[in-house]
């Protein structure tokens, strides 16, 4: 679902022209996803929907890009928006192939994170994201790091802040025109819930901070020339927070070790792979690979499931992708699968308005 998985460093947007410009961008989404989720870690739903992002860019010459829309988002069968919110951009690209953006950010390829850190349903419903980010396209490694407020708070207000920040960096080992390509990611993502609110005998009220850290490793035999890949990504992930009461030691966060076989190319995705683990929480990810239940409270000791996924992708006009997925999840331990599928079509049209040139 808009997966960066298979890990790949990632093409270079094309750059700023010199003139400054002024254009439209409409990026959006409608898509249908059922999760069948039976077990403890994680509850079923169903999201169909769509989501819209109209805006206006212009850039002032080849270093600042200005914009401004918004953010629409609703579900079928609701009578309202679910969410409605103003996009607002603002990037300078400070050197080449590097920028640095404020305001809403990019994570349309889910800042190229692992499935098991982003869901991959977030580079579909098209999840909003606003704080600062620092982005570089290199031609052997990328970067990308961002801070995401989620809930603002005022003085006295009865309510918890909430941020999620984030780093992910790629390097690949091996040379351009190598069929063997090895690439070394290492990925942590933070979620932070404080404030002026802190009652350390109440779980749910005081000032907690969780994270997922990874440092992976991915090799794949490249076996054509249109981005087919075949290979193995292994990733340990470590897990810090606190979820006991005050003073119990025994719930300060766990660790887990994946590992996903994967065939590619540049109309499928074929996964499979296992999850090995305890006491994990993913922050950002589904909660289908966690130990723990919706409310954040232990379910089991240890977390020890498999699973596979299926995607079919194909642009059927410039700018417009459509996607089937499927996938299941056996856990050892509990009987019955978990499984979800779901189809998705997802647009980006721009346009230009109007150009002028610099006094």
């Amino acid at each position: 679902m808009g997966s960066a998985q298979p890990l790949s460093i990632p093409k270079s947007p094309r750059c700023l022209p010199d003139s400054s410009t002024l254009g439209v961008c409409l990026d959006g989404s409608s898509y249908f996803y059922n999760y069948e989720y039976f077990k403890p870690f994680a509850k079923g739903y169903t999201q169909p929907g769509f989501a819209l992002i109209p805006t206006i860019r212009g850039n002032l010459g080849s270093r600042l890009l200005f914009g401004a829309g918004v953010h629409l988002n609703k579900y079928w069968g609701t009578k309202r928006l679910v969410e409605s919110q103003p996009v607002m951009i603002a990037r300078c690209e400070a050197l080449k192939n590097f920028f640095i953006q404020i305001g809403t950010i990019e994570n349309h390829d889910g800042h190229m994170l692992t499935d098991i850190l982003y869901n991959p349903l977030h580079k579909v419903d098209f999840r909003p994201e606003n704080g600062l980010q620092l982005r570089y396209y290199g031609r052997k490694f990328f970067f990308d790091t961002w801070v995401s407020w989620e809930n603002y708070i005022s003085q006295g207000d009865l309510d918890q802040e909430r941020m999620t920040a984030g780093g992910s960096f790629l390097l690949r080992l091996t040379p351009d025109q190598s069929r063997l390509e090895v690439i070394l990611p290492f990925q942590a993502v933070y979620k932070h819930i404080g404030g002026q609110i802190n009652d350390k005998s109440d779980t749910s009220k005081r000032v907690q901070t969780f994270s997922n850290i990874s440092l992976s490793f991915q090799v794949a035999y490249r076996y054509n020339e249109r981005g087919g890949k075949v290979g193995l990504l292994f990733q340990p992930i470590k897990f810090n927070g606190d979820f006991g009461p005050k003073g119990d030691m025994s719930l300060k966060g766990g660790r887990a070790i994946s590992s996903t076989l994967f065939v590619s190319n540049d109309f499928f995705d074929l996964k499979v792979g296992s999850l090995f683990g305890k006491m994990i929480y993913p922050v950002l990810g589904d909660p289908i690979y966690g130990s723990m239940d919706v409310d954040l409270f232990p379910i089991a000791e240890s977390r020890k499931v498999f699973f596979g996924s299926f995607d079919y992708h194909k642009e059927v006009y410039p700018g417009v992708l459509i996607r089937f997925d499927t996938g299941c999840y056996l856990t050892y331990s509990y009987s019955g699968i978990d499984y979800f599928y779901g189809v998705g079509l997802i647009y980006n049209f721009e346009g230009q308005l109007l150009p002028w040139s610099r006094r």
